[in-house]
């Protein structure tokens, strides 16, 4: 289970996730509603999950100490990503 207490802004980050069409309301929502965690590269985690309008994303976070992330990136979910949250939600999967 993940546990986001903080997710940390910037300016680059926030026009970064823009430019995907990505808010960073739907960021925090995502962080804090179930979710699917994978490793990346680089120690990041990739995480998928749907905002409150039912919207899914992929949002890639980098540590910054306990339960502190830097938002990397935030886009909207590719087919495989779908695929996998889908699977994993109807395997009962409950991350937070």
């Amino acid at each position: 289970m993940l546990r986001v207490e903080k997710l940390l802004w910037d300016t680059w980050n926030v026009d970064h996730i823009r430019r995907h069409g990505v808010t960073p309301q739907q960021v925090e929502e995502v962080c804090h509603r179930r979710h699917l965690v994978r490793q990346t590269h680089a120690d990041r985690l990739l995480v998928i999950g749907t905002d409150q309008d039912n919207e899914m994303l992929s949002i890639v976070l980098s540590s910054e100490g306990a339960s502190k992330y830097y938002v990397v990136t935030a886009r909207p979910a590719g087919r495989k990503e779908r695929a996998a949250y889908r699977a994993f939600v109807a395997e009962g999967g409950n991350d937070v």
